[in-house]
């Protein structure tokens, strides 16, 4: 009897700590979600302000033609785009009024 308590002792802990493991694991888990969350969040906004940009430098039938110029390498993940030159074209920011 004292022999199957001691057994049962044993699996109780074992199985506590497994659980343990497994609350660990879930916990890990959200975290490395909810990292990835954030930084898909922040490369959604990055991809937002650069096609504003984008927009207002370029025509899309501009845009368009560069990109069928252009070509993507899934061996390096990176786009190859040709030279091009922007003509008559000024970035002007409006100027800040400072007070005294």
């Amino acid at each position: 009897m004292e022999a199957s308590r001691d057994i049962i002792a044993k699996l109780k802990a074992k199985y506590d700590c497994a659980l343990n493991e497994i609350k660990d694991l879930a916990q890990e888990q959200n975290e490395e979600k909810e990292d990835l969350l954030v930084s898909l969040r922040q490369q959604d906004l990055d991809v937002k302000f650069y096609r504003k940009i984008v927009d207002m430098i370029m025509k899309p039938e501009e845009l368009a033609k560069l990109k069928t110029k252009s070509s993507y390498d899934d061996g390096a993940n990176d786009w190859s785009v040709p030279v091009f030159l922007l003509k008559q074209r000024e970035v002007a920011l409006p100027s800040l009024s400072i007070k005294k």
